[in-house]
């Protein structure tokens, strides 16, 4: 009986992934801590040659094994459809000192500490790619504003205010 009360609690046991671990594998990439595209032209995985990477997908963001997101399929093209748009309309670069015009270093390696692994605020340039695109982002947040207000009511009050500063500045 002991048994089965046991088996039974371990049953929902909520169970995580290192995620961060199984991207970040020295045995299976290499250098995994810099940020080198390149390394997605040697294999489809960015593996090291030779890794046997037959059981890979694309991302393991969603889960893997009887834990896997059902909705991956819908997260993946909404993922897609959002990141596509955003590098159509947007280039990026590392932010210039003011002072001195050089460049202002990201360390890759500053991640804030918690369940979530995520890297802490850095400064970047997000710029539109030319004015008829910059235009035409203003003119589709100016048309959604109706749509979103009615979503407005439960915001704090810091909120509201951010988001009638950042009206007015569209009259």
């Amino acid at each position: 009986m002991i048994l089965v009360s046991i088996k039974a609690r371990c049953h929902n046991v909520a169970s995580f992934i290192d995620l961060n671990r199984c991207v970040q594998s020295p045995e299976t990439f290499e250098n995994p801590d810099q940020f080198w595209p390149d390394r997605y032209l040697l294999t489809k995985y960015g593996t090291k040659p030779g890794v046997d990477d037959s059981s890979f997908r694309d991302n393991i963001i969603f889960g893997a094994g009887r834990r896997i997101c059902p909705g991956i399929q819908t997260a993946n093209l909404s993922l897609t459809i959002n990141v596509t748009n955003l590098l159509w309309a947007f280039t990026y670069s590392k932010a210039k000192d003011p002072l001195t015009g050089f460049e202002i270093p990201i360390d890759p390696s500053k991640m804030a500490n918690g369940f979530v692994l995520s890297p802490l605020p850095f400064e970047c340039s997000i710029q539109p790619r030319n004015q008829k695109i910059a235009g035409l982002i203003h003119n589709h947040f100016v048309d959604a504003i109706d749509v979103f207000k009615q979503y407005e009511d439960a915001l704090q009050q810091e909120d509201k205010e951010h988001v009638a500063q950042v009206r007015s500045h569209l009259v």
